[in-house]
């Protein structure tokens, strides 16, 4: 299965929500999983890297996947090897974003930060979003 986590606003939560689905399907369900790390800021796998210098377990499979195109050729690949994989998505509308909505089994939208209010900023990325899911599904 395929999940990705994506938002075409940053700061919304999107490497934490990714990292602790991970991390949740690897330890409590004990699946193999993948994470790929799809945007340029590269949070994920700098996260994983410092879990792996800090020593912490269990180890986690990373992947840095940004270009759209290898999203699209490489993640199926990954998805045959793997029980689940969870795309990490950068906060802004990318070839990758739009690769990834495409071969997810499962999207999750962060629109605003949890506890936070919804700021026109916030309404406005959550009504593109919006705009660019109709726009795949033509």
């Amino acid at each position: 299965m395929i999940i990705a986590v994506a938002s075409t606003k940053g700061g919304t939560g999107k490497t934490t929500a990714a990292l602790q689905v991970a991390l949740y399907l690897l330890v409590q369900k004990k699946a193999k999983v993948c994470l790929v790390d799809a945007d340029v800021q590269g949070s994920s796998n700098l996260a994983i890297q410092s879990r792996e210098k800090n020593l912490v377990s269990p180890k986690l499979r990373t992947e840095v996947i940004t270009d759209g195109g290898e999203i699209l050729t490489r993640v199926p690949k990954l998805n045959e090897k793997y029980e689940y994989v969870v795309i990490d998505v950068g906060g802004r509308e990318t070839d990758a974003l739009r690769a990834s909505m495409a071969i997810c089994d499962t999207l999750s939208f962060r629109a605003v930060r949890l506890g936070s209010t919804c700021s026109l900023s916030r309404l406005i990325s959550a009504m593109s979003f919006r705009r660019l899911v109709k726009r795949l599904a033509r």
